[in-house]
């Protein structure tokens, strides 16, 4: 009898133990869930955009979210790495992506891409390119430049 009472007992803490075990898994992936951050999306203005670039779709989505209309190829494109140290003109060019919800201090030292589009629309950038910095099919930075040598450079949310 002592045998049966013992055994049910271990019985019972088990389920107990397997009622918390699921309890804490399922707890836990509704957090993350909840929580985790979208490494393919960053917010500007209150609102969130996608930094997604693998398609000519993406990127000219890309430059809708902030009133662009590009052309659909680049005109320059250039394989750069973000300095492991910035000078202060990279903490000036990184304050503006911080401004559009963007920072390059989690690249220093990798390698990417400059893409530079020719900008169609507003009449108020003609003669300027949109300058992406892509890594791994993701927006990372950018910019809109005027082309001239030594042309004002602009923040994207500006």
């Amino acid at each position: 009898m002592v045998i049966f009472t013992v055994f049910q007992k271990l019985i019972k803490s088990k389920k107990i133990i397997i009622f918390l075990g699921a309890f804490i898994i399922i707890l836990t992936t509704i957090l993350f869930v909840i929580f985790r951050d979208d490494p393919y999306t960053a917010e500007f203005d209150g609102k969130t955009y996608s930094l997604r670039a693998e398609t000519r779709e993406e990127i000219s989505e890309f430059a809708d979210f902030f009133a662009l209309k590009i052309v659909d190829e680049p005109i320059y494109t250039k394989n750069i790495t973000i300095p492991s140290h910035f000078n202060d003109t990279y903490l000036q060019y990184n304050d503006l992506q911080k401004q559009i919800g963007l920072d390059l201090e989690k690249y220093k030292s990798k390698n990417c891409t400059l893409y530079s589009y020719e900008i169609i629309s507003p009449e108020r950038k003609n003669g300027c390119v949109l300058n992406l910095i892509i890594m791994d099919g993701r927006v990372i930075g950018g910019d809109i430049s005027e082309r001239e040598y030594g042309g004002k450079m602009f923040g994207l949310g500006e």
